[in-house]
C-alpha cells in the first residue's frame, strides 16, 4: 500500500475547495454579466458614452486574465534560470533527502528541486502540468537534515495533492510584469476567493511533512525557524513550541483571527497546534505504518482528530439555490425585462436622424498629485516637478521596480543597480527602492553601499514593520 492524498488530506479542504470554486465562479459570472448589460444596454439605446467606456473595459478584462496566464510560463521559466537544480552533482544532499521524501510519500518520481538565491527564508512549488519546487540557500543554512525532510515533504504534500496547480493558477499570474494591478483583476478576485481552500490545504501538507519526517518535531521546527528568520528575532520560543506540540490550544486574538480571513497560510500558531493533534492521533499512525516507519500493519480507515465543520456546506448550498432555484430565475427575468423596456424606450424614427452628432466630453485637467513627505534633515523643494506631479508617476516608480525585481531575479545585478540608482534619484524616499538596492549590491559584494541602503531603508520605514525589521537584522549580519 501506498500513500495517498486521502490518507493525510485535512478534512475541510475539499469542503472548502468547492466552495471556494463557487465562489470564483460567480464572482467571474457576475463580472462579466455587468460588462455585458451595459453593453447591450448601451448597444440598444445607442448611448455611444456608454460604450465607449464599457467597450476598452472589457477588452483590459480580459487582456489582463490572458496576459496573466502567459506569465504563468515566463515566471516559472524566470526562476528556472536564476536557480540551480539540485542533483548527485550539484546540492547532493538536497538531492538525497528530495529522493527519500518522494519514496516516503509514495511519489511516482521525485518532483524536480531548485536551489536560489534569495534574502528571504523560503521554499514553494509552482506548476501546473510538471511542478518545480524551490528552495532558498537563505532556508538551507537554518536547517538540519531531518528539517530539510519536512519542509521538502511539506512541499511535495501539495505537489502530491495536487494543490500546486490551482495555487499557481490564482497566485503567480499577479506578479506579471509590465502590467498595471488592475489589469490583473480576474486574478486578484480568483485569489481572495480560494484563500479559505488555501489554509486548509496548508494544514494538508502540514501533515504530509510530518509523515515525511517521521515525527512532528523536524518541520515544527523548521517552521519556527522561518517564522523567526523573518521576523529578525524569536517570535516564538522552544518553550512555546514545545507547549503547542504538547497539546495546548492556540488562542488567538480577534484582530489576528480577522486578519487570518485574508491570508493564504494559517497563523503559525494554530498550525503548530494542528500538528501536534495530528502527530498524537491514530491516522498519523496509521500513516507511518503505510510508509514503512512503524511495526503495525495498516488499517484502512483511522479516525481523524479534525472535522470539516459547516460552514463550507452552507456556502455551497447557498451558492447552489443562487444558481438552480427562485432567486436566479428571479434574476433571469428582471434582466430580460431590463433590455426589453429599454427597447420599447427607442424612438421609432430611423436610426441616423435620432441620434445627435457625437461631441467628445471635455477634458478635464489631471489632478495634481500630492507633494510626498518631507524627509528630516533634507530641505522640501520650492515647486514638485512636472514629472512628479504627473497621476502616472505612481506606475513609473512601480515600473521600475518591477523591471529591478526582474534583473535581480535573473543576476543581472549590475542593470538592477542603475534601474534602482536612477529610481532613488528621482524619488529619495521610497523605501522599496533603497531595500532592493541594498540587497542588489550586498549579492553583488558591494558591502559597504549595501550597508548604506539598508541604514536608509531603516530610517525611512515605519518602526515595526517587515521591512523596518529585516533591514535592521541585515545591518546586524552584516557587522560594523
Amino acid at each position: 500500500m501506498k500513500l495517498a492524498p486521502t490518507h493525510y488530506r485535512h478534512p475541510a479542504e475539499i469542503p472548502t475547495l468547492i466552495a471556494s470554486l463557487g465562489m470564483v465562479i460567480t464572482i467571474f459570472l457576475l463580472a462579466e454579466a455587468v460588462m455585458l448589460f451595459f453593453l447591450t444596454i448601451g448597444a440598444v439605446l445607442t448611448l455611444f458614452t456608454s460604450l465607449i467606456v464599457d467597450l476598452p473595459l472589457i477588452l483590459l478584462y480580459h487582456l489582463g486574465l490572458i496576459w496573466g496566464l502567459l506569465q504563468i510560463h515566463l515566471r516559472h521559466q524566470a526562476l528556472r534560470n536564476a536557480a540551480v537544480r539540485a542533483g548527485p552533482g550539484q546540492h547532493q544532499e538536497v538531492h538525497q533527502a528530495a529522493v527519500e521524501v518522494a519514496r516516503r510519500l509514495g511519489m511516482s518520481a521525485t518532483p524536480p528541486v531548485y536551489v536560489m538565491q534569495a534574502e528571504q527564508a523560503n521554499a514553494f512549488a509552482i506548476g501546473i502540468s510538471s511542478p518545480d519546487i524551490f528552495i532558498t540557500e537563505a532556508l538551507l543554512g537554518l536547517l538540519s537534515p531531518a528539517e530539510l525532510q519536512g519542509i521538502l515533504g511539506h512541499e511535495m504534500g501539495h505537489v502530491k495533492a495536487r494543490h500546486t496547480m490551482l495555487q499557481t493558477l490564482v497566485e503567480y499570474p499577479l506578479r506579471a510584469a509590465f502590467v498595471h494591478w488592475t489589469m490583473l483583476l480576474p486574478f486578484w478576485l480568483g485569489n481572495l476567493a480560494t484563500r479559505w481552500w488555501s489554509r486548509m490545504a496548508e494544514y494538508s501538507a502540514d501533515r504530509a511533512a510530518t509523515i515525511a519526517a517521521g515525527g512532528p518535531e523536524p518541520f515544527a521546527q523548521a517552521l519556527v525557524k522561518m517564522v523567526n528568520f523573518g521576523s529578525g528575532g524569536d517570535a516564538i520560543s522552544e518553550g512555546e513550541l514545545r507547549r503547542y506540540l504538547t497539546g495546548a490550544t492556540a488562542q488567538a486574538s480577534a484582530e489576528a483571527a480577522v486578519v487570518e480571513l485574508a491570508m493564504t497560510h494559517p497563523l503559525v500558531e494554530r498550525r503548530l497546534t494542528a500538528i501536534g493533534r495530528f502527530a498524537a492521533s491514530e491516522k498519523f499512525q496509521n500513516c507511518l505504518a503505510i510508509v514503512g516507519l512503524s511495526e503495525a500493519p495498516p488499517q484502512p480507515r483511522a479516525p481523524d482528530p479534525e472535522r470539516a465543520g459547516v460552514l463550507p456546506y452552507v456556502v455551497t448550498v447557498f451558492l447552489a439555490a443562487l444558481y438552480f432555484g427562485p432567486p436566479a430565475l428571479l434574476l433571469s427575468l428582471g434582466l430580460l425585462a431590463a433590455v426589453a423596456g429599454s427597447r420599447a424606450e427607442t424612438p421609432s424614427a430611423p436610426r441616423q436622424e435620432a441620434v445627435e452628432p457625437f461631441q467628445p466630453a471635455p477634458v478635464e485637467p489631471a489632478p495634481l498629485v500630492a507633494p510626498e513627505t518631507p524627509v528630516p534633515g533634507k530641505p522640501a523643494p520650492e515647486h514638485l516637478p512636472a514629472t512628479e506631479a504627473a497621476p502616472d508617476s505612481l506606475d513609473v516608480e512601480a515600473g521600475m521596480l518591477e523591471l529591478a525585481r526582474l534583473h535581480k531575479a535573473r543576476g543581472e545585478y549590475a542593470k538592477a543597480r542603475r534601474v534602482l540608482e536612477d529610481l532613488i534619484r528621482a524619488r529619495p524616499a521610497n523605501v522599496e527602492g533603497h531595500y532592493l538596492l541594498a540587497w542588489v549590491c550586498a549579492l553583488s559584494g558591494d558591502k559597504e553601499t549595501a550597508r548604506m541602503e539598508f541604514t536608509a531603508t531603516a530610517n525611512l520605514a515605519q518602526p515595526g514593520t517587515q521591512m523596518h525589521r529585516q533591514a535592521e537584522a541585515a545591518l546586524k549580519r552584516l557587522g560594523p
